[in-house]
């Protein structure tokens, strides 16, 4: 006689698709002895039930008392499974099969639930939070001053550095003494897991998001203003007709006069993309010995410049798409996961790790950046991709795939 845990591995193996014949036999054979369990075995078979008991699981999974009362309920129902009659099993059988292929799916949301062949210290990823305002500035003598994170910003006065409460940072000989014959630079740095605002001298805003820093003059000259960036940068630049503003970065450099634009740039990824809100830029390349063959060009609003190692487009975009991360926003529009798991691996801190091919999915949707990553990885298994969070190091490693 076939006992509640010997079904309950039957249904699991047939969900996961390894069932043999014989198992798929001996599934038949159980359905049949009873209405209700016939009922079980379709509702496990139906994809949109499936779905509606994963978001309910999905709901209570990203809070602690979800998690408590998850283990509770799963404790409660194998002892339960191990001590009842078969009647009180098939009333409950829906439940519990549910449940077990729920966190199957899930199964890094959980210490465990399930057992293994071989221990993984899986991670609970609703404990991993999002990132927050922390930068760093770099002074011109090489002191690095960790900015407060209860803050979003910097102001760069003409005599002083304060936060955008208006509480004091710097005083000027602090940061650029007058001696200097030239005007110093300083460096704002945000880790991954960090973003920060600005606003220059001149009015300019910038907001800087995760693993980027901007490298930009105490003092901006006569005749232009000009600023390094490496990572992600959103601009508000202010007009001043006399002095063109530049920013360089990878293999190019933004000519602005007033204008609003996002400017992505991050080491690891193979093109630099500059999305324009409003205005009107024009994208140079540099002058090194493996200058870009293309000459310079200007995009008008809408448009997004994409500028690889020897090519060029020129693209009508929704602009929302790459500017939201400023307003504390994941949007996603038609993203593969490579691109949409760059953006979260930088964003929580985490290192991203294939075991292999992903789904050919694509990603829609707009998410709040300020959630845990496991509400945000409870929208993206929607698509059916499968992940676990290890720990690694001082950090974690998002495994996505099945072994």
């Amino acid at each position: 006689m076939k006992t509640g845990k010997d079904i309950e591995q039957l249904l699991l193996r047939r969900l996961q698709g390894i069932a043999t014949d014989t198992e798929n036999q001996q599934i038949e054979q159980w359905a049949a002895k009873a209405t209700q369990n016939r009922a079980t075995l379709t509702r496990l078979e139906s994809e949109e039930t499936l779905r509606e008991d994963l978001n309910t699981l999905l709901f209570l999974v990203d809070t602690e008392a979800g998690i408590v009362r998850l283990q509770r309920m799963d404790d409660r129902i194998r002892q339960s499974i191990a001590r009842r009659s078969r009647r009180w099993l098939n009333r409950w059988l829906p439940y519990v099969a549910a449940m077990i292929i729920a966190s199957t799916t899930v199964a890094w949301l959980f210490f465990e639930i399930l057992p293994s062949n071989k221990p993984r210290a899986i991670v609970h990823a609703g404990n991993i939070q999002p990132g927050g305002n922390r930068a760093t500035l770099t002074l011109t003598d090489g002191r690095t001053i960790t900015l407060d994170e209860t803050q979003h910003g910097i102001i760069f006065g003409d005599k002083n550095i304060s936060y955008t409460d208006g509480s004091r940072l710097l005083d000027q000989q602090e940061f650029a003494p007058t001696s200097d014959p030239n005007p110093p630079s300083v460096v704002l740095t945000t880790p991954r897991g960090g973003t920060y605002q600005i606003v220059l001298q001149d009015g300019t805003q910038i907001w800087l998001n995760a693993s980027s820093s901007l490298r930009y003059p105490t003092v901006f000259s006569d005749r232009e203003r000009i600023v390094e960036i490496t990572g992600e940068g959103y601009f508000a630049v202010a007009k001043d007709a006399n002095r063109p503003f530049k920013v360089v970065s990878r293999g190019q450099t933004i000519n602005v006069l007033s204008t609003e634009f996002n400017v992505s740039a991050y080491p690891d990824e193979y093109e630099t993309k500059t999305t324009l809100v409003e205005g009107k830029v024009q994208i140079c390349f540099d002058n090194a010995p493996n200058n870009h063959p293309h000459a310079p060009f200007t995009l008008r609003p809408g448009q997004q410049g994409i500028v690889g190692i020897s090519s060029v487009q020129i693209e009508q975009v929704d602009v929302n798409q790459y500017t939201a991360w400023k307003d504390g926003y994941f949007y996603f529009n038609g993203d593969s996961p490579q691109e949409a798991f760059a953006q979260l691996g930088r964003w929580y801190d985490i290192e991203v790790v294939y075991r292999n091919d992903l789904r050919t999915v694509e990603f829609y949707g707009k998410i709040e950046r300020n959630k845990s990553l496991g509400s945000f990885l409870s929208i993206l298994e929607k698509a059916g991709l499968e992940f676990e969070v290890m720990p690694k190091g001082r950090g974690f490693q998002l495994i996505v795939g099945t072994e």
